[in-house]
């Protein structure tokens, strides 16, 4: 019913959607910081105004710290009594060499000029003026050029009652110094307590100007000084004019709440910034115009214009071009599996016709993915088997085996033990028989560092685990064992008995282990069912000196020799050993696990052309197998007399039949995909290198080149009568390897395949 519903969704929709996600995705970004930038514009105007705040408070703060240093310094006039109306009219000198080191101390000052009340004489850093001479003083001069008599300056000098600023009056002739009236009282002496004394301080215009400088961020702001009274007593306005200062000073006379805020508006587009000092009663101004003040507005407003301009340029260019990027080759696609499916060309949705798809491969992925596993889990029995049953003759080829499957078993310890699967607490449990997901339970109680190979045996309700880590402790293996029981008590509802084998410490003897832990489950008829039996929970060992470790030395010895007599006595003692009274049955089977053993290392030596034999006969999961020792022994005698009687003799004797053999089993199996030398060798009951050898003497040719020219030949008839591309020629022959095998061609040849085949297609 979905899918009929979803057939009905027009074809155009899916390019639609993509356009329409496309769209949105390009253009919301852009409408937001629109949006964003008009919402934020009264923010920026409001920093800018603040920012221009701050600085004509700097100003002030500036100016406050130097003019507080010269009130200071009309405090130490006041007190110096140097500088007391009698000292002047008494001891003038050192009141002027008093008020010449006041004025180094300070390099805002070029004077300090001192009127005692009365006097017709003033004195400064210089010496003593006459009221008549003063008109010959540059500072006189300075006045004079701002509209101000000699006779204001003298009546300034004797009726100041508290300090102030001269201002200055015209604003297009900047004064060369900011004249400081300060009455000074004396505090000893004549008339305490009132004031006697007139002092005048001449700072320098460009120290304030200075001072002016360091707070500015560009050249176009315009900075005023001004007195409680809105005159201007210094300026720095390089681009005003008078009029605008002239107006301003208006402005701020006639808007009392403007100045208290601190910023406001000119007539003539300034924006004007105002700080007000307490404690020097003093106004500083700041005005600049708004052009100005914005300009990082305005710069800021046409870049992102521009720069969303050009992202929304861009933008559509990536929505055509990620259209034809990602729809299209979806559109292919669906083109492609109606020609593979035309039954399903009502199916106009791109999406809808790959779900469709995708349902119906599914099953058939998953019933693959299904015979995927279990082949897998094939492989992993198997290897498990192998090395329970001792079929490596080299550790090289035990771990050659391990990464083929990806399995990593090169830890240092190994741990074998059975488990038996009593019954289900519940009925009808198919939990039971669900091996992958028993493999799950069992994996869930193990850490990272152990390592685990699960061997499938639930046909008889057994599995066996092999464990593999660089623990050496074995009550460790025990406790995950029993967490592995209670996993599967809990979680699959499965009552288990498990046998646990020892600890060893090397591949070759996990067959060892395996037939401990089956012999420890022989003991659940002691410990009953739902046990977890362990090597320390029965005797399987006897003491080192009476178990027969010499007799099996013997043996191995008298079997490289081919020294059959030998062989069978120290087997017949063994099976003498077995029958004493105080050897048990599991100890039994390790005699017999042990004399396996050492026949499993014979192919390892050259000479020994019947090892192979061997493997066929006895396996060690046969251990388990035998009805009685007695068996056992009769049929390990029978092999070694059959083996050692016949082995390398017979084989020289009929050395030339054995050759003829060689070479028409070659012609059959060489070209087969599983074609081994070794597999060959097991064949005709031989080492491989004795094999080698025999082949060599009776073909005149190495055994491995022999093979390759076949292979070489099969190859060129192939690329003289078919149409077989290399890849399908080289599986035809047996070799997986493409590329060494065409190096191999060209070399013998001089030429590559493809060459080959075109010279013989041109000459036929």
């Amino acid at each position: 019913m979905l899918n009929n519903k979803k057939n009905n969704i027009k074809s155009g929709s899916l390019l639609g959607q993509y356009l329409l996600v496309f769209f949105v995705t390009a253009f919301v970004p852009a409408t937001v910081v629109c949006f964003s930038l008009f919402f934020s514009f009264r923010t920026l105007k409001e920093e800018i105004i603040n920012s221009n705040q701050a600085a004509t408070r700097l100003i002030q703060q500036s100016f406050d710290i130097k003019i507080n240093e010269l009130s200071n310094m009309m405090l130490y006039i006041s007190e110096n009594p140097t500088l007391t109306r009698y000292a002047l009219q008494n001891a003038p000198i050192r009141a002027i060499d008093t008020l010449s080191q006041l004025v180094s101390l300070q390099e805002c000052l070029n004077d300090i000029i001192i009127a005692a009340e009365g006097d017709t004489t003033v004195y400064s850093s210089h010496g003593k003026i006459k009221e008549t001479a003063l008109i010959y003083h540059s500072f006189i001069t300075d006045l004079i050029g701002n509209n101000y008599s000699l006779q204001e300056w003298a009546e300034q000098l004797n009726t100041v009652t508290e300090p102030f600023y001269w201002p200055t009056n015209a604003l297009d002739y900047t004064p060369k110094y900011l004249y400081l009236f300060s009455p000074v009282s004396t505090n000893f002496q004549y008339n305490s307590g009132n004031s006697t004394r007139t002092a005048a301080l001449l700072v320098y215009q460009e120290f304030i100007h200075d001072l002016f400088r360091s707070s500015q961020t560009t050249m176009e702001e315009n900075v005023l000084l001004l007195n409680s009274n809105f005159e201007v007593l210094s300026f720095l306005a390089p681009q005003a004019t008078t009029e605008d200062i002239r107006s301003i000073c208006t402005l701020l006379q006639h808007s009392p709440e403007s100045v208290q805020k601190g910023y406001l508006e000119s007539q003539n587009d300034n924006l004007v910034f105002v700080s007000h000092s307490p404690e020097t009663n003093l106004y500083y101004v700041r005005f600049l115009s708004k052009t100005i003040a914005y300009q990082s507005i305005y710069h800021t407003l046409t870049l992102t214009m521009i720069i969303l301009i050009f992202a929304l340029i861009i933008g559509m260019l990536l929505i055509f071009w990620g259209t034809k990027r990602s729809y299209f080759p979806i559109r292919t696609l669906a083109d492609w599996i109606l020609d593979k499916q035309p039954e399903k060309s009502d199916v106009k949705n791109e999406l809808v016709l790959f779900k469709q798809a995708y349902e119906d491969t599914f099953e058939k992925n998953a019933t693959l993915s299904e015979t995927m596993n279990l082949s897998m889990q094939g492989l992993f029995n198997h290897l498990l088997t192998s090395l329970i049953q001792g079929n490596f003759s080299t550790h090289e080829a035990f771990l050659n085996a391990c990464n083929n499957l990806g399995i990593h078993l090169n830890k240092s310890y190994f741990c074998v033990c059975s488990i038996l699967f009593e019954q289900s607490i519940e009925e009808n449990n198919e939990s039971f028989y669900d091996f992958t997901q028993l493999i799950t339970i069992i994996k869930s109680a193990l850490p990272d560092d152990v390592y685990l190979l699960v061997k499938d045996m639930l046909f008889s309700q057994k599995a066996i685990l092999l464990f593999n880590s660089d623990y050496e402790d074995q009550s460790y293996y025990q406790s995950l064992i029993a967490d592995i029981k209670k996993n599967l008590l809990e979680h699959a509802g499965l009552i288990t008995s498990i046998g646990v084998g020892s600890l060893i410490d090397t591949y070759e003897q996990v067959g060892k282990s395996y037939l401990e832990s089956v012999n420890a489950l022989d003991y659940r008829m002691i410990y009953g069912k739902d046990c977890l039996i362990t090597p320390d929970m029965y005797q399987s060992h006897l003491p080192e000196i009476a178990y027969p470790t010499e007799e099996l030395k013997r043996l191995h010895t008298a079997l490289l020799a081919c020294d059959a007599t030998s062989a069978l006595d120290s087997i017949h003692r063994m099976y003498k050993f077995t029958k004493s009274p105080g050897c048990s049955l599991q100890v039994a089977k390790y005699v017999c696990y042990d004399i396996f053993s050492t026949l499993k290392k014979l192919p390892a030596f050259s000479n020994m052309g019947y090892s192979s034999n061997l493997s066929q006969n006895l396996h060690i999961t046969r251990l388990v197998d035998f009805d009685t020792i007695d068996d056992f022994f009769l049929e390990l005698t029978d092999i070694v007399k059959k083996n050692l009687c016949s082995s390398e003799p017979h084989l020289d004797e009929s050395a030339s039949d054995i050759g003829q053999q060689m070479v028409q089993y070659i012609h059959v199996h060489c070209f087969h995909y599983n074609f081994q030398i070794n597999t060959m060798a097991e064949h005709f009951h031989i080492s491989p290198q004795h094999m080698r050898k025999l082949f060599k003497n009776h073909a005149g040719i190495g055994l491995s080149d022999y093979i390759s020219h076949l292979k070489l030949e099969k190859c060129m008839q192939l690329l003289r009568e078919t149409d077989m591309s290399m890849n399908e020629i080289v599986v035809e022959i047996g070799n997986t390897d493409v590329s060494g095998f065409m190096r191999f061609f060209k070399k013998n040849t001089n030429q590559t395949p493809g060459q080959y085949r075109k010279m013989y297609r041109e000459n036929n």
